[in-house]
């Protein structure tokens, strides 16, 4: 069996403990790391230099298994210099954030129109991450810099997990989730996109 590292943020410990005993029991060599948290630019290089440490310490092939909230495994898919994991595999394990002109900004709570039609009056998205989120994005590029990344330009902060996975697993149930019929290229402009060729529902 592999080797597999599995990160975790304090808050989503458990479910990320889960998913490591279930690995485990299955017969794999699990490791498991936790980081601070809220994720912060500090929190970021703490977590990503803690993990780049652990994935050398064996030359077997070690997938990753992480944490969507859990930012330092991102550094190493966007240029940064380290050992690299033969896979990344992330869970959200918080609403599904990335963008998408189907849905409202994530984290303003809105809803989407009527049957599942586009909302109408849906916040310029490139607005609201400039006024909401233009600092966590500038502290978000700033740390991936800090630590060797080299992709220019950088995607946004809540879209740059989702894009950077090899496979990305949301912790949800249907009912619970927007449905999108967009284009994986309307979410983010970041050369990682690729068009879906088939109706996307989350």
């Amino acid at each position: 069996m592999g080797r597999v590292v599995v990160t975790a943020t304090t808050s989503h410990r458990r479910a990320m403990r889960t998913i490591a005993g279930a690995l485990t029991d299955r017969g794999h060599e699990v490791e498991l790391i936790t980081g601070l948290e809220p994720p912060t630019g500090r929190a970021l290089v703490d977590q990503h230099r803690r993990l780049c440490r652990l994935l050398a310490e064996s030359d077997k092939p070690t997938v990753v298994v992480g944490d969507v909230a859990f930012q330092g495994t991102l550094p190493l898919s966007y240029g940064a210099p380290g050992p690299k994991p033969a896979a990344l595999i992330l869970v959200g394990t918080e609403p599904y954030s990335l963008s998408s002109i189907d849905t409202a900004p994530a984290g303003l709570g809105l809803p989407p129109g009527p049957h599942g039609r586009r909302p109408r009056a849906q916040p310029p998205r490139l607005r609201v991450r400039a006024d909401a989120l233009g600092g966590v994005q500038a502290e978000f590029v700033e740390a991936m810099r800090s630590v060797g990344v080299t992709h220019d330009p950088l995607p946004f902060v809540l879209d740059a997990p989702v894009l950077a996975a090899d496979r990305f697993l949301q912790l949800s149930v249907e009912e619970l989730s927007y449905r999108a019929a967009t284009r994986l290229r309307t979410c983010a402009s970041s050369a990682r996109c690729r068009p879906s060729t088939s109706r996307t529902r989350w």
